[in-house]
């Protein structure tokens, strides 16, 4: 098994591995921002919101979980195939996340009602 030094892995392979929490932590931002405008008063979400608001949150949750592993794997085999993983996870969650929105966007009166 081949161990790899942490400082000689390339700064993409690093900003790969980062773009999945950040991306999970700005959506999970977005939603307590939802959050604090029903809280408010400002809008009023309607069941299906909340059907569809998790959705996004676990899609980036599985990237997330795979980028941890990547950061834990020694074998330089290993981080190759999570690295690989990691892209395409973060584009599958990017494809539901932009899915949703395209739903919310076209028929907005099912997911929320401004006040």
């Amino acid at each position: 098994m081949v161990e790899v030094d942490s400082a000689s892995v390339p700064t993409h392979h690093r900003a790969l591995s980062l773009a999945a929490p950040l991306l999970l932590v700005a959506y999970l931002l977005t939603v307590a921002l939802v959050g604090l405008a029903v809280v408010s008063g400002r809008i009023q979400v309607q069941l299906m919101m909340w059907a569809y608001s998790p959705l996004p949150a676990i899609a980036f949750a599985v990237p997330t979980w795979t980028a941890y592993k990547w950061r834990r794997a020694t074998a330089v085999t290993r981080r190759r195939e999570l690295l690989r993983q990691i892209a395409v996870e973060i584009v599958i969650s990017v494809v539901v996340v932009s899915t949703c929105i395209y739903q919310v966007m076209t028929v907005p009166d099912i997911y929320f009602t401004v006040l």
